[in-house]
């Protein structure tokens, strides 16, 4: 259902007239505006697991996995991304200078870090907390 959803997102951003007929969806020819002013659409990623990965390189999009907490698990989370150039995003890293060393190395091209809501003071030690072991990253 994922791989048919998948499509027919892309045809109602990028076509004028976008129409489906597969298994698990069906619409007559339609049109949608606004269309994403990113073209040819705004980036898609797919989470989860080997599934997911496999789903990433069928259909070109990038890939979101879940941060490991052994920086020497990031090649094996990341084995079946290897050799095609897809966008990666890490989500939930840890604000350890090995994980995010170990993620840039392998070539994750974004980290998403967590940020719970706090005061603003609060907040901003958070965020200074963060960037001190991704600032060399960073630029």
């Amino acid at each position: 259902m994922l791989d048919e959803q998948l499509e027919a997102i892309r045809k109602i951003w990028t076509e004028d007239l976008a129409e489906i007929y597969g298994r698990f969806l069906d619409f007559d020819p339609m049109y949608a505006w606004p269309k994403p002013v990113q073209r040819p659409h705004p980036p898609i990623f797919l989470g989860g697991g080997q599934a997911a990965a496999e789903r990433a390189i069928r259909h070109g999009v990038g890939r979101l996995p879940a941060a490991v907490s052994d920086p020497a698990a990031i090649p094996a989370q990341l084995s079946a991304l290897h050799g095609n150039d897809l966008p990666v995003t890490v989500a939930f890293v840890a604000t350890d200078r090995a994980l995010i060393d170990g993620y840039a190395e392998s070539g994750a091209q974004r980290l998403l870090f967590s940020l719970p809501t706090l005061p603003e003071s609060e907040t901003l030690r958070a965020l200074d907390d963060i960037a001190k072991p991704a600032g060399h990253h960073l630029g």
